[in-house]
């Protein structure tokens, strides 16, 4: 119990801080969205799409009920895949687990295609699993308390099901997959000597190789080729597994921050890199919220996944604060970053890193702020924040256009935004909108630099 709180506490003490109380299913998805802390093995890179203007809105809408909140989503081709939880009492929103249900909803009309009403005991999406739900080919994996659960997405019905009970787990499960196995991260607990366990499982839910490790918290993986990272949310320490066997093949300290006679512990944030640079491993170190004076000091790292070597490490500006999320093409880094001190007017910036050397390289226009990441398509980021959705060109950096989508009052929750059957798809905590690209026209008067609106109903 003690590393949810401790997160529970963190998350929402920087929460609070930047948020002043005011009066047939096809192959699987290619890009998605973090949770606070990063979904490790999602490439946030999606298909190329004909964005040199503003999408057009197709539906958008409240798709739970008034006392439901969605958790995670993923897609393919023709539909989103929805893990949402009964909404628990206000007041423990946070560290009460309540019942989880998964459906699938038609990206051409919005309408329900199936739904499984019990998918077992779920966290907050923001502090549940990085990675709680998958979507592999014929297969969409579900975690939750009470094990792992495998649908078939073009059905929902359950194909096999892991019932392990982690009910007494203290903290979450991760998910990762590889085309070939489904990885498990189970949290460790030193006070409760309860050691983390990384598990492989083939398609048919059949146990591969297990692996305990020395780790407290909750586990983040990502794979690079045949090296599974494992790190923690609480902990110093990052292992690397061989995928094929669970054999641990290096560990690394990280060490502590030292501000003048000062040390923080990091906090140390993988994200997966999809190719080209596919030898390293990228993640972000930031000592814990409130932990330091001012505006605190992180970094970009890459280390070398055969053997934990530091490959490069660019440290931020004191004005530049990571909301400790990116994505990557395999030829740059693009960090999501705040540039404004007052909590009042927060501003997000993008800030481009080569990935071979680490060097900085530009830094975007000014955008909303947000707690989504960009995701990739082709010469363009998208970035949802604020009920708009904004578009940025990953060559210089240069805003493209600003589109206000949604009436949806803003709050400090996560939007998240992901690429899928030629659509971009936003979800927020009740709803999802899904917008779809005009084909590029020679029509000079769509001038890439554009300011609109395509509020949805709500």
């Amino acid at each position: 119990m003690r590393n949810q709180t401790a997160l529970i506490v963190l998350a929402g003490t920087l929460v609070l801080l930047m948020f002043p109380v005011e009066s047939d299913c096809k192959s699987p998805h290619k890009a998605s969205w973090p949770m606070f802390g990063g979904s490790a093995q999602r490439t946030f890179q999606g298909e190329e799409l004909p964005l040199s203007s503003p999408p057009k809105l197709s539906w958008g809408r409240a798709v739970v009920g008034e006392k439901e909140e969605i958790v995670d989503i993923v897609a393919n081709e023709e539909a989103a895949f929805v893990l949402a939880r009964l909404k628990p009492d206000r007041f423990n929103t946070l560290i009460e687990p309540t019942q989880g249900f998964v459906f699938a909803i038609r990206l051409s009309d919005g309408k329900k295609i199936w739904t499984c009403p019990s998918s077992g005991l779920l966290y907050a999406g923001i502090w549940e699993t990085r990675i709680p739900m998958v979507l592999s080919h014929d297969r969409l994996y579900v975690a939750s308390l009470d094990g792992v659960l495998a649908l078939d997405p073009r059905t929902g019905k359950r194909i096999w099901q892991k019932e392990k009970k982690w009910g007494d787990l203290k903290g979450s499960i991760s998910l990762l997959d590889d085309g070939k196995r489904l990885f498990i991260g189970l949290p460790g607990d030193r006070e409760e000597s309860q050691k983390a366990r990384v598990l492989a499982l083939d398609a048919n839910g059949n146990k591969l190789w297990g692996s305990d490790l020395e780790l407290d918290g909750n586990l983040l993986l990502t794979l690079q080729k045949e090296v599974l990272l494992v790190s923690s949310n609480t902990d110093t320490h990052i292992l690397a597994l061989r995928s094929d066997n669970g054999a641990i093949l290096w560990r690394k300290t990280i060490p502590p921050i030292v501000v003048g006679s000062e040390s923080f512990p990091a906090v140390i944030f993988p994200f997966h890199v999809p190719h080209g640079q596919d030898e390293i491993f990228l993640f972000v170190e930031m000592p814990p919220p409130m932990t330091m004076p001012g505006r605190p000091i992180s970094w970009v790292t890459a280390v070398e996944s055969k053997s934990g070597d530091l490959a490069w490490k660019t440290e931020l500006k004191r004005s530049e604060q990571t909301c400790g999320g990116l994505a990557s093409d395999g030829s740059n880094a693009y960090v999501l970053i705040s540039t404004s001190r007052n909590p009042r007017s927060l501003q997000t910036r993008i800030l481009c890193i080569d990935l071979k050397s680490g060097k900085r390289k530009w830094i975007s226009s000014k955008l909303h702020w947000s707690m989504s990441w960009p995701v990739i398509s082709g010469k363009v980021l998208i970035h949802a924040a604020m009920s708009r959705l904004e578009c940025v060109s990953s060559e210089n950096g240069e805003k493209l256009w600003s589109l206000g989508f949604a009436r949806e009052p803003f709050r400090p929750d996560f939007w998240r935004v992901l690429i899928a059957g030629g659509r971009i798809i936003v979800s927020h905590s009740k709803s999802i909108w899904v917008l779809k690209p005009e084909e590029a026209t020679s029509n000079k008067q769509n001038s890439a630099k554009s300011e609109g609106s395509a509020i949805a109903d709500q």
